[in-house]
């Protein structure tokens, strides 16, 4: 142990089911190389670039590579069958490789009792060999109860005003559940969420899939953004090479996004947006292609315009595009 050093996923090639992780010292030659035999505890279908890692150096190869905090690793799949006399079940396999889907027993779950389970309802969990542990369902039930009740409690007021007190609570809840989060792929599952409330047009990549590539794409009008979501506060130095690359999709005319052919125009306006909770800024430009770091809050703020101040289309398309 005494070995180990702690470092980030810099790039994952999918195809060669390999890698490398970024170098400790920016005056090394190289970064180090691994493949997916090193991986301890977790599959190749779970790592992401940008994500914290420990491992053993041995020249320029990283051998015996855990997540650095493996008891948050978080997947996300759907519920496959329940038993409701063992009050047992089974979570889908994420990968179709895999030999068995993921058990699960009641106490396996949080915030949710065992009645209130569906099959093929999405959850997310932690897993542990072919067991799912920390059970959470996928969803924005409980913003959604607060703003029911909020219009309850109202209900003597006017109706654009309960209805006005119950958005601004359901945002309030959003924000709040924002600046909770600490986990990467909780994080990106709930941008998603709120990208969603902004757009219908929306193509994310399941995180099993995601190895190498972006978390997904949305387009609005004439705005066509791929987007990427990070915690870390570094990300320019290990995505640099990644930013590129989606600028050389960006100019293709389409994308294959799970299995789905997307057009794309050569007359868009084409950004990507690397979503923090840091702060919304131009990274710089690429191609005419615009990249910048969007703060998650900035997303809740237009949405705040989108339901409150009534925008009408043309001015909401262009609050995305200069935001």
């Amino acid at each position: 142990m005494d070995n180990k050093k702690i470092s980030v996923i810099k790039f994952l090639n999918t195809d060669k089911r390999n890698g490398y992780i970024k170098k400790l010292d920016n005056n090394a030659e190289n970064d180090f190389f691994f493949v997916e035999k090193e991986l301890l505890n977790i599959t190749f279908e779970q790592l992401k670039e940008g994500v914290e890692v420990q491992f053993e150096p041995n020249g320029n190869f990283a051998n015996k590579i855990e997540i650095l905090k493996p008891e948050r690793s978080v997947i996300s799949s759907k519920i496959k069958k329940l038993d409701t006399q063992k009050r047992t079940g089974f979570i889908s396999k994420i990968n179709q490789n895999a030999k068995k889907d993921f058990f699960f027993a009641e106490k396996g779950l949080l915030n949710i009792k065992f009645e209130q389970l569906k099959e093929g309802m999405d959850v997310q969990f932690e897993p542990n060999g072919d067991f799912a542990n920390k059970i959470n369902v996928i969803n924005n039930k409980p913003a959604m109860v607060e703003a029911k009740q909020a219009v309850s409690d109202n209900s003597q007021r006017q109706v654009v005003n309960s209805i006005s007190e119950a958005i601004e609570t359901i945002i309030s809840s959003i924000r709040e559940n924002a600046n909770l989060i600490t986990d990467p792929y909780i994080f990106e599952d709930y941008t998603n969420i709120i990208l969603k409330m902004l757009v219908t047009e929306i193509y994310p990549i399941p995180q099993q899939n995601q190895a190498g590539m972006f978390d997904g794409l949305f387009k609005i009008k004439n705005l066509e953004v791929i987007y990427d979501c990070t915690l870390s506060s570094n990300y320019e130095d290990y995505k640099r090479e990644q930013i590129h690359n989606y600028a050389a999709k960006l100019e293709q005319t389409s994308l294959t996004v799970n299995g789905k052919e997307i057009s794309l125009s050569k007359n868009s306006d084409k950004q990507i947006w690397i979503i923090t909770k840091g702060s919304t800024k131009k990274i710089k430009e690429i191609n005419d292609i615009r990249v910048k770091e969007v703060d998650i809050h900035s997303l809740i703020n237009e949405i705040e315009k989108k339901f409150i101040n009534n925008l009408n289309y043309n001015d909401y398309v262009d609050n995305l595009k200069n935001i």
